[in-house]
């Protein structure tokens, strides 16, 4: 079951390079300009690369998982008219106006990054910047053993997202799992607000996400192996996530940048009960120095 887990992994990312070369060798260049993600305008139909390097860490809630360094943060970025790349991420416009848009979607999924497994510490590099129970474990006088998470697959989600622009700026995101490995979905729904203040850029970004009961239960169960305490098994529920984001960055000149952002995820109940977990958070951070090439 390993190996093949590690095989859809492989072949996930092989699609995902792919898709990308298709993409960028179809798609022409032109003298207009996108504004990217930290405020500025780029042209369309080029590639630039970044990197960052500072001091962070994705502070991993499950029980007994280490926290995930953030060191060294790679970016690479495109946009087109309609197709557009930042790192995992990848869009295709069907519909632009200047005050919306429709497109089509594509993002690693988070929750996969937690557990046990290979090449998690680079995935999370790029990405850097949860009523079916049994019964509730909290509330059993039982003293249960210790429970840790086993491996699971990493996932890919692709679907809509429909985006308003304006003096805020809104997103409703709505993907399902194309890799197939727990078949759930979730719905995003977020607000953000940019603010340029001389060589300083802000922004901060608020919203939650739905997930689903398939996406929780594969990734959340806690089931255990002696047969004493199977009774109590946990099964997640849906679930809703609400989340807060802040960052910063500083233009230094000639393309280099000091940058940083927090984010903090609060897990729904039915997500940080279940027995793997130890924190009812999901708190990630970076602070650092960015060159863009």
């Amino acid at each position: 079951m390993k190996n093949n887990s590690h095989k859809i992994e492989g072949v996930l990312l092989f699609r995902l390079l792919l898709i990308l070369l298709i993409f960028s060798s179809t798609v022409s260049a032109n003298k207009n300009t996108l504004p990217d993600s930290n405020g500025t305008l780029v042209p369309v139909g080029s590639w630039y690369l970044g990197l960052s390097v500072g001091v962070g860490a994705l502070k991993n809630p499950l029980r007994g998982q280490d926290n995930i360094p953030l060191y060294v943060l790679p970016e690479f970025r495109y946009y087109g008219k309609r197709f557009s790349v930042e790192n995992l991420d990848v869009s295709f416009t069907l519909y632009d106006a200047p005050a919306y848009s429709l497109e089509l979607v594509g993002q690693q999924n988070m929750d996969g990054l937690l557990f046990p497994g290979d090449n998690r510490r680079l995935m999370a590099t790029f990405t850097g910047m949860i009523p079916i129970r049994s019964r509730d474990v909290v509330e059993t006088a039982v003293e249960l053993p210790p429970l840790y998470p086993d491996h699971k697959s990493m996932s890919y989600m692709a679907g809509v997202a429909a985006r308003y622009f304006g003096w805020f700026d809104a997103q409703v995101l709505a993907l399902t799992d194309v890799s197939k490995v727990h078949h759930g979905y979730e719905i995003s729904l977020s607000l953000g607000k940019q603010y340029n203040w001389k060589n300083i850029n802000f922004e901060a970004q608020f919203g939650a996400t739905y997930k689903s009961s398939k996406l929780t239960e594969y990734y959340y169960n806690g089931e255990y192996q002696e047969l004493f305490y199977q009774d109590y098994n946990y099964r997640a529920d849906s679930a809703i996530n609400p989340y807060i984001q802040l960052s910063a960055a500083y233009d230094l000149g000639n393309n280099y940048f000091v940058s940083g952002n927090i984010r903090n995820i609060w897990l729904d109940d039915t997500i940080h009960r279940s027995p793997i977990f130890e924190d009812t958070h999901l708190l990630t951070y970076f602070i650092g120095i960015k060159k863009l090439f």
